[in-house]
């Protein structure tokens, strides 16, 4: 700013009275505003105070489109597809897991596993194609730290053609109750031009089967005839049917075959289990019911004479059918009745020589929900449980006393769970020579519940030949609160649960660390120090020698892109 002194007395006095009335004016409208309005600071204190609170930093999990249709494709085709993901939200997104509702046809590839606010990812999918047939859709968890959506279901549809179509694409024979062969066939039409030529394999023909061979129309269909061969013997027998094509997508086809033998006398279900119930104030009795089914599969007549229960709060009520060959028992108990800790047990009394006497175990789990963890087991007593292998052997708690087990709880049908599985099936037959009785027990992950048949489907392809459960319903994971799988579970030679192994990390090394210390006769170990101690010395940095060749010429590379196509540095010489 710049200042110009009057010269003019008289002038002077004139601008003196012009500014001191003008100050004067500025001073009033500056009081007047300063009166009128808050202070500055009392302002912003409000202005603050009724602005709204900043939101909690939350992730959020986009998909650019979740579900995606490979149209109509043939068996040997590539089916790959990638999901886009981002981070929507204002705090990082963690990818926990992905779950495939279908782990035998879909493969997950690398994929982003955290998202910063902002960021994006990618999620790569494969179809396995010789597991698909007709019009299918298959489903996805993926599992993040989403609090608002923590499980997000991806869709892959479409529909495949095979070049030999099978119908049935596999044969189950299911429950056969009595001593007469039974038969089905298997339709084989050729979807191509050329004709086809098909041959079975005779000496892959699995016992208990017998199999044959006729073209229909030639070149055209053939009819693949399946019979079972009396006399069964109780449990399961399956096996494949196998057979050479001249197409070469198509060149061994493996039809799936399954019977099922059910006991002489078979009582369903094996086991009650009772959800537990948070007390409940006192009110009136009210009951509930339970059924029980007695199933006589034999020739002779069998009775039931009674059934009596441990407990005088379950009431039982025997109900002969009307072939005089079946029955069933009503279990009436209070409503939110349950059983102590080790349970109870009904027992049927029958008027057979070999089988006088039938157990149905009552048994208390965790209800959905609850906080209760297999951990919380540890040096407690294992609940008991009876289970029937795929063989069809039954295995109780009480005829594994005194013996150290291993129970393996997998999803065979998801990938974590064969990996699990293929750990343990190599350890298995070391420790099994020492006494240790290794079971493993199918259990459901996600939407899709697998039959038995594909259960034995893949238990040939992963070449199992331990002990296999098939336990759908989950009954084993709820005695002992498992919500996590797969869980390897260590019971001792006093009954006691002894270790709980939640996933696969360093489990082949815990595992070994704590049989040996059971197989001696001595207390696992808190396995935390002994990790830390065997845990490999941390790598250092690894050098990024490329970076080194930064303004020097490229050296000299040719390769082949997908499409066949070569490709060298000469190409780009004046990109």
């Amino acid at each position: 700013m710049t200042i110009h002194w009057l010269r003019n007395s008289g002038q002077q006095k004139s601008r003196r009275h012009s500014i001191l009335v003008g100050t004067l004016g500025c001073v009033l409208a500056i009081s007047f505003g300063l009166l009128s309005n808050p202070a500055p600071a009392q302002q912003t204190a409000q202005n603050v105070e009724n602005q709204p609170a900043p939101a909690d930093p939350k992730p959020r999990l986009q998909v650019d489109n979740p579900k995606h249709d490979f149209g109509t494709t043939w068996i040997d085709q590539e089916l790959k597809h990638v999901f886009k993901i981002s981070n929507t939200g204002n705090a990082p997104l963690e990818i926990q897991r992905i779950i495939p509702g279908c782990g035998a046809c879909t493969t997950v590839g690398e994929h982003s596993r955290r998202l910063e606010p902002g960021g994006s990812g990618v999620i790569p999918l494969e179809m396995i194609t010789n597991k698909l047939t007709g019009r299918y859709s298959k489903t996805l968890q993926v599992r993040s730290n989403d609090p608002v959506s923590p499980v997000t279901t991806l869709t892959l549809s479409g529909e495949c053609k095979w070049y030999v179509g099978i119908q049935p694409n596999y044969v189950s024979f299911m429950t056969i109750t009595d001593q007469e062969p039974k038969m089905q066939s298997v339709t084989l039409t050729n979807n191509m031009e050329q004709p086809l030529k098909v041959t079975l394999d005779a000496d892959a023909t699995p016992a208990g089967f017998k199999l044959e061979l006729t073209e229909t129309q030639p070149g055209k269909e053939f009819k693949l005839n399946i019979a079972t061969v009396p006399p069964y013997k109780q449990g399961t027998f399956s096996g494949h049917a196998v057979l050479t094509t001249n197409i070469e997508a198509q060149k061994t086809i493996r039809i799936p075959l399954f019977a099922k033998i059910p006991p002489r006398l078979e009582v369903a279900p094996a086991s009650i289990l009772l959800q537990e119930v948070p007390p409940q104030p006192t009110q009136p009795a009210q009951m509930v019911t339970r059924v029980i089914r007695f199933t006589n599969h034999g020739d002779k007549p069998v009775r039931l004479l009674e059934a009596t229960a441990d407990d005088a709060a379950l009431e039982l009520v025997v109900n002969p059918q009307a072939d005089d060959r079946n029955y069933t028992v009503q279990v009436k108990m209070p409503q939110g009745y349950q059983p102590p800790p080790e349970g109870r047990v009904i027992t049927l009394k029958t008027d057979d020589t070999e089988q006088p006497t039938l157990t149905v175990p009552v048994r208390r789990v965790a209800r959905r929900g609850s906080r209760q963890t297999p951990q919380a087991l540890i040096g407690q007593s294992a609940p008991s449980f009876s289970l029937q292998t795929t063989e069809g052997e039954t295995l109780n708690s009480a005829d594994l006393a005194g013996a150290i087990v291993a129970l393996n709880l997998v999803p065979f049908n998801d990938t974590t769970g064969q990996n699990q599985l293929r750990l343990i099936e190599k350890l298995r037959p070391a420790y099994e020579s020492k006494g240790i009785h290794f079971i493993h027990v199918h259990q459901t992950l996600g939407e899709e519940i697998i039959d038995e048949p594909t259960l034995k489907d893949l238990l040939l392809q992963e070449k199992v030949e331990g002990e296999v459960v098939h336990d759908p319903e989950n009954q084993i994971s709820q005695l002992f609160n498992v919500k996590q799988h797969p869980t390897m579970i260590i019971l001792g030679r006093d009954g006691q649960v002894k270790a709980v192994n939640a996933g696969l990390t360093n489990l082949d090394f815990i595992l070994q660390v704590q049989l040996n210390s059971l197989l001696a006769d001595m207390p696992i170990p808190n396995m935390a120090p002994i990790l830390a101690a065997n845990r490999r010395p941390a790598q250092q940095t690894p050098t990024r020698p490329a970076l080194d060749l930064k303004g020097k010429p490229s050296p000299e590379f040719s390769i082949k892109t997908f499409d066949g196509k070569e490709v060298s540095n000469t190409d780009f010489a004046e990109h």
